[in-house]
C-alpha cells in the first residue's frame, strides 16, 4: 500500500479563510478553542447513542493501493450495542481519478469477546461484505452508510471498514497521524488474508484510519414499583 503525504492541514471550522456558508467537519481544535474561552462542550443529546471515533478531524496523509483494506477497532461505550452507520472520509487527491461514483466494499466484523487477542483481527474473521459506491469526495466531510440489520454486541469489539476496488480508480483511505491512541487501525493488501498495524506504513507513527462508526446502546429501564394504596 503506497504512503502519500499532504501538503496543508485542516485545523479545524474556526479556520477565519473559510468561505461563508461551507460545510466542514469539528474537530479536537474547536473543542479545546470553546473550552480555552470558558464554554463546556455537552455530549450527544440522546446517551443511547454514539459515534465511534479515532481520529480528530484533520487529514494528515493518506495511502492508497490497488484492493487494499483499512480498518478499525473500535469500543462501544456501553453494550449491548448495535451497528446503526458507518461514518468515512473519503477525499479526492490532486494527482488520483475523482473517486466519486467509484465502488467500495464495506467491511463488518463483530467480536463479542476480544479476551486474549490483543486486538487484533482474528485470522478466520468472517466479515460481513456490503457492495456499494462513493457518493461523493471531499477532504473535510464524512459520508455516511446506512447499515441495515447490523450486528449487535454484548462485549468486544466492532472492526469496520472498506476495501478500494482493484485498480483502485482514485479510491484511497484518509489518515489522522496526530494520535496517540494504541495500535486499532489495520491494513490488508491480499484481500483479508492477513492483516498488519497500520503505524507500520507510517513509521511507527500513531496511524489512525478515518473510518467511525455510530452505534446504540440499550440502556436497562428503571423498574417501577407497583402503585400500592396505604390503608386507613
Amino acid at each position: 500500500m503506497e504512503q502519500k503525504d499532504l501538503a496543508g492541514r485542516y485545523i479545524g471550522i474556526m479556520d477565519p479563510l473559510f468561505d461563508y456558508g461551507s460545510h466542514y467537519e469539528i474537530t479536537a481544535n474547536d473543542l479545546e478553542a470553546f473550552e480555552r474561552i470558558g464554554y463546556r462542550t455537552n455530549p450527544l443529546p440522546n446517551p443511547q447513542e454514539a459515534e465511534l471515533r479515532l481520529d480528530d478531524g484533520a487529514i494528515d496523509a493518506y495511502a492508497i493501493g490497488n484492493g487494499a483494506m483499512v480498518i478499525n477497532r473500535l469500543t462501544p461505550p456501553a453494550y449491548p450495542a448495535t451497528l446503526r452507520k458507518l461514518h468515512i472520509l473519503i477525499p479526492a487527491f490532486k494527482d488520483q481519478p475523482d473517486p466519486a461514483g467509484k465502488p467500495i466494499t464495506l467491511l463488518i466484523y463483530a467480536q463479542g469477546n476480544s479476551t486474549g487477542s490483543n486486538g487484533q483481527l482474528p485470522p478466520d474473521a468472517q466479515f460481513t461484505r456490503i457492495e456499494t459506491t462513493v457518493p461523493s469526495s471531499s477532504p473535510d466531510l464524512f459520508l455516511e452508510f446506512t447499515i441495515s440489520n447490523g450486528p449487535t454486541i454484548n462485549s468486544g469489539d466492532f472492526y469496520v471498514g472498506y476495501q478500494a476496488p482493484s485498480p483502485h480508480q482514485g479510491v484511497g483511505f484518509a489518515i489522522d497521524l496526530s494520535g496517540s491512541a494504541e495500535n486499532r487501525s489495520f491494513y490488508s493488501t491480499n484481500n483479508g488474508s492477513s492483516f498488519a498495524p497500520l503505524s507500520e506504513v507510517y513509521q511507527g507513527k500513531a496511524a489512525t484510519a478515518m473510518i467511525r462508526a455510530f452505534v446504540s446502546s440499550q440502556v436497562p429501564r428503571r423498574r417501577r414499583r407497583p402503585f400500592r394504596r396505604r390503608a386507613r
